[in-house]
């Protein structure tokens, strides 16, 4: 914990008191001296925790000079603060954390340093899903969209204070932040600074807590939990897996019982291809390309913990080794849905053989009506192409 320490002491060094010029040769010197003001007012006030009020004299600062470094870095982090990112915090629950977990878990775990809304959560989402079947009762999803552009304030990135913020933070640290790091999209549209780069450390760092925040925001949304499910484990339990464990406990079908567990399965089915979509721009692929952009960063740190890349890399190898060999980020996302529904391989299977047993047991005694019911709910299960009992031909 004391090499930690050490290393938050050297990245938090963002600003030093006193008259020292920066980057002066983009600014008047009046307005040389106006932004030295601005920079240790918005430094004193973010020391202080006061956010909100270091907001203002860290964007005059900013837009005074932008091509200044050290404007750029206390205006991020004062926007990160102002959404109660706590760099400390997120830094100590990642070693504290360990490397056994998978990438899931892992995001899960650091949910609790955010706050994310209701409103944020359907201001993200298609719709919320809300099941009539008696099997999910209680176990809402959220049905994810893509998350579009931070410009456009009608898509998710725009739409939600948290993930606007973090992409502003991206967009304002791009200029400083080394090409080869940079993305696609609005926020990564911009040119080398013409100003110093003296601390680099703090212009990574911020990138990677952006990053890393979206990441955990897109997967509390993915995996979403009610407060019911949430109670009974608050990280590894969510409701789409309550869902799948629901359907996998179902002992028997009966005639009886039929039409509701198909209705079951179909829907859970349709959920999976839905929230876990692993096509590029889709919420699940930009996971795992903020969880990339995370350990990329944090590795080029001079000083950063070791226990902090190797729990990062562990649970990024519990993933995929893609990476290593040239995997595509839709690869990535392709191992990432199959992580997840490990579980869930079996359960069409598994409740397809459950409706057979129920049509071939005393066949004689169901009537053509009922034969012809559970066969079509067979084709809705295991598709047109499977092999079904002979009392459906």
């Amino acid at each position: 914990m004391m090499r930690l320490t050490w290393f938050l002491l050297g990245v938090w060094g963002l600003v030093s008191c006193g008259n020292k010029s920066v980057n002066g040769v983009w600014v008047s010197h009046k307005d040389q001296d106006r932004f030295d003001v601005l920079v240790v007012k918005a430094q004193v006030l973010y020391d202080r925790g006061q956010f909100d009020a270091a907001l203002d004299p860290a964007q005059a600062a900013y837009n005074l000079n932008p091509n200044s470094e050290k404007a750029a870095q206390i205006l991020a982090f004062s926007k990160l603060g102002q959404i109660g990112l706590s760099m400390t915090a997120v830094i100590k629950l990642i070693i504290n954390m360990g490397s056994d977990k998978n990438l899931s878990d892992f995001l899960a775990t650091l949910k609790q340093l955010f706050n994310l809304t209701d409103q944020d959560l359907l201001d993200m989402s298609i719709e919320k899903a809300v099941s009539t079947n008696s099997y999910f009762t209680g176990l809402d999803l959220y049905l994810p969209k893509k998350p579009g552009e931070y410009t456009n304030a009608t898509a998710p990135r725009g739409k939600v204070k948290l993930l606007r913020t973090v992409n502003e933070v991206i967009a304002i640290m791009c200029p400083f932040v080394p090409a080869d790091l940079r993305g696609s999209g609005s926020r990564y549209q911009c040119t080398d600074t013409q100003g110093s780069t003296v601390h680099e450390g703090q212009t990574l760092l911020l990138h990677a807590m952006a990053h890393l925040a979206e990441a955990v925001a897109f997967n509390a949304l993915l995996f979403y939990s009610s407060s019911t499910v949430a109670s009974k484990d608050p990280i590894t339990s969510s409701n789409l897996l309550a869902r799948v464990n629901i359907v996998t406990g179902i002992k028997t079908v009966t005639l009886q019982n039929q039409t509701a567990v198909v209705g079951a399965v179909s829907e859970l089915a349709n959920a999976y291809k839905v929230i876990l979509d692993p096509t590029p721009g889709s919420m699940e692929s930009e996971i795992i390309m903020n969880f990339n952009q995370v350990i990329q960063a944090l590795q080029r740190i001079p000083g950063i913990p070791d226990s902090v890349i190797s729990s990062l890399n562990s649970t990024l190898d519990k993933l995929t080794k893609a990476q290593e060999t040239g995997g595509t980020l839709e690869q990535q996302a392709t191992a990432y849905q199959q992580q997840i529904v490990a579980k869930f391989s079996t359960v069409l299977t598994s409740a397809g053989s459950k409706i057979t047993d129920a049509i071939t047991k005393n066949a004689s005694a169901n009537t053509v009506a009922e034969i012809k019911s559970v066969c079509d709910s067979l084709k809705i299960i295991l598709g047109t192409d499977a092999t079904l009992p002979a009392q459906c031909i």
